[in-house]
């Protein structure tokens, strides 16, 4: 049986803000319409692409698995896939630390790191 253990906890707040107003006219819609159908009044922005951010945090670019670029974002499976593609190429072995993340239509990210 494998034991999976959280080793540690963060997060990140882009600073970029954009309002429900701000959005508004990028979509066609009104303030109301869209917070009516997201609950959402303010998103935060992360702007910087996956492959920036893991560069800053010291991940070079041969050890990182960007699926986004050849099936686009896949939501709730691109994680698993990206893991399965890292697998699958031999990047991966027993013991490492691999730090996936993720981002929501590019309006947020969330990092976690497991070992393997």
């Amino acid at each position: 049986m494998q034991r999976i253990k959280i080793v540690s906890t963060g997060l990140y707040l882009p600073p970029r803000k954009q309002t429900a107003s701000e959005l508004a006219p990028l979509l066609g819609r009104s303030e109301k319409w869209i917070i009516s159908r997201t609950g959402v009044v303010e998103r935060r922005i992360a702007e910087e692409p996956m492959d920036s951010m893991a560069a800053s945090y010291g991940f070079p670019a041969e050890k990182t698995v960007n699926i986004v670029q050849h099936v686009g974002n896949t939501i709730a499976t691109s994680i698993p896939m990206a893991l399965a593609t890292a697998d699958a190429k031999n990047m991966m072995k027993r013991g490492d630390l691999i730090l996936l993340g993720g981002t929501v239509a590019g309006l947020s990210v969330a990092f976690a790191i497991i070992r393997w």
